[in-house]
């Protein structure tokens, strides 16, 4: 019957304790829901390898993420409202994921997005404490929606001319940037929140890269 499962959810059911292994008996399992419980520990190794949606937000959950462990068929990952620390290197993503939640936690340093050829659209990281540039000279050509706000990043905002071509000139209002960009014969109109930032929000400095 196990082999069958392909969804379950537990949220909001004051969990605890979470015996990770015995998602081995769920190998067709896509979907996991275990948001708004009280967790203070995640095996991400032990995640079934079909898994395709994973919510975990609302815990206690800390510690590092271990971006290469997670199951290569994840679409949708939510890990808000945690205490997860360390970079966010986002490079190491898993190749399949469209969707990361990553508010509110506290993830710090420098934004590394992933490659070009990734099909991420969304990225939230609203409320972490990550600082330096909005580097956007990799940007994936499929990215949407990227989410920065409440963060220590100062700036610039720093776009590619060769990667990244933008179409017309950044629109920038109240800590949102607008760009409608193309990368090869893809265009996509990508919407940057930086608002709640220390930088000049309503004038931030825009540099343009080679």
């Amino acid at each position: 019957m196990n082999g069958t499962v392909h969804g379950i959810e537990w949220f909001q059911q004051s969990i605890e304790l979470f015996d990770w292994s015995a998602l081995r008996h769920f190998p067709a399992l896509k979907m996991l829901d275990l948001g708004d419980n009280r967790l203070s520990v995640i095996d991400f190794h032990a995640l079934p390898r079909r898994l395709e949606q994973l919510s975990v937000s609302g815990n206690l959950l800390s510690g590092t993420i271990d971006w290469a462990a997670l199951p290569p068929t994840l679409k949708e990952m939510r890990l808000v409202d945690n205490q997860f620390s360390g970079t966010a290197d986002l490079s190491m993503l898993p190749p399949n994921l469209v969707s990361l939640g990553l508010f509110n936690n506290k993830l710090e340093g420098a934004l590394t997005l992933p490659s070009i050829h990734h099909p991420i659209q969304e990225l939230y990281l609203p409320g972490n404490k990550l600082t330096g540039s909005i580097d956007l000279t990799n940007v994936p050509q499929r990215l949407e929606w990227l989410f920065l706000r409440d963060n220590q990043f100062l700036g610039p905002i720093i776009l590619s001319k060769r990667n990244l071509r933008v179409l017309k000139f950044p629109n920038i209002q109240n800590g949102l940037l607008r760009l409608t960009t193309q990368q090869g014969n893809l265009t996509t109109k990508l919407e940057v929140n930086f608002g709640g930032n220390p930088m000049n929000i309503q004038n931030p400095q825009i540099r343009f890269e080679d």
